[in-house]
């Protein structure tokens, strides 16, 4: 029995080392690592890259840039309403089969934009869907999440699902959105131009006004830019120098952290200037990013608890790529609590040489 055991491991080596081999090259993401869009280029010359993030120590990792990677540049030129020209990523998540969905802009329009699916391992981006070579409504994606079968993408114009075969889009919803969360039967958008968060109905695209605009009590919503989900099911809402939680079945709002006048909660530097995205870790710790004070370009996170706000990487925290200081780091995201691919091949493997093992005792 000790024999056939022995045999069957060292049968099973030169596999079981192939297999480490193979996933052991590129990024391999672990739940709770962020993971940032940013511009790692100078002046005319920019190297839009994804970057991992160590939240314990800060340090910078390139997971796709120019040099990393094959197929469609991580580029995005986003325009501010106060016609601010910010070269960034604005935003990034996490597929259920470990890739991550990235909205840039369109190959084929001055002013469109497109969606990449970036592979952590290699770095290769791959084109989803583009305003101008699929069909359907067009949309300035500034935010895309799995959605069943479809990829839901919203922006300005609306919301529209994306054929993940065919890269077609087809329109889901007119709400304009800045950013949203997906939670079962309900999406939540927040809309900066509205000034307030929607509830979208999932099956029918129907939205229905949950906070902002006399509906909760609270500070009032000025340019909500992304909403997440917490442990709790309560949203978390980024508005300019605030974090609002936000109870989704009466709309109240209460503040998490913020630097505004007159509001502070929390102390820390000063939560963003260019600020778009907010993330949640699994264990409900909050990231954000953005030009930090004195002007630096810095991830942050945030105590749900007490507000505290607390500069985790920066030009002089952690090691790893330096941040273009005349770019705003916008596109955030942390890895939620998934098993890795890694991880289910070698839990696979060890299942089949304990069955093995078992039929021969």
């Amino acid at each position: 029995m000790l024999s056939m055991y022995r045999f069957l491991m060292i049968g099973a080596a030169p596999f079981v080392s192939f297999l480490i081999v193979s996933i052991a090259h590129g990024v391999t993401l672990q739940p709770g690592d962020v993971v940032v869009g940013v511009d790692l280029g100078t002046g005319k010359n920019p190297d839009f890259a994804l970057l991992e993030i160590d939240p314990a120590t800060g340090n910078r990792t390139v997971i796709s840039d120019n040099s990393i990677g094959t197929g469609p540049s991580l580029y995005y030129n986003y325009v501010s309403d106060i016609g601010i020209d910010f070269p960034a990523i604005p935003y990034i998540s996490y597929q259920a089969d470990g890739s991550l969905l990235v909205t840039v802009a369109s190959p084929n329009s001055s002013t469109g934009s497109a969606l990449l699916r970036v592979d952590p391992a290699t770095g290769d981006r791959t084109l989803v869907s583009d305003e101008l070579a699929n069909s359907g409504p067009p949309v300035y994606y500034v935010a895309a999440r799995d959605f069943g079968n479809s990829i839901l993408v919203g922006g300005p114009q609306g919301t529209a699902l994306i054929d993940p075969a065919t890269g077609n889009r087809t329109a889901f919803s007119a709400v304009n959105v800045s950013g949203f969360a997906i939670d079962g039967s309900n999406i939540y958008a927040a809309s900066a131009d509205q000034a307030s968060v929607y509830a979208i109905n999932a099956s029918t695209g129907t939205p229905t006004l949950i906070s902002g605009q006399g509906v909760g009590t609270g500070p009032d919503l000025h340019r909500p830019q992304d909403v997440a989900l917490n442990s709790a099911g309560n949203l978390l809402v980024l508005d300019g120098h605030t974090v609002y939680n936000v109870d989704p079945i009466t709309g109240d709002r209460t503040i998490i952290s913020s630097d505004a006048a007159g509001s502070t909660v929390g102390t820390g530097p000063d939560l963003l200037v260019g600020a778009f995205r907010l993330a949640v870790a699994p264990d409900g710790t909050i990231f954000t990013t953005g030009f930090m004070a004195p002007d630096t370009v810095s991830i942050a996170s945030i105590d749900p608890l007490t507000g505290n706000r607390t500069i985790i990487s920066d030009a002089t925290i952690g090691t790893g790529p330096i941040f273009n200081l005349t770019t705003a780091v916008s596109g955030i995201m942390v890895v939620p609590n998934v098993p890795e691919p890694s991880t289910l091949a070698l839990a696979a493997l060890g299942g089949l040489l304990l069955v093995a093992w078992q039929r021969r005792k």
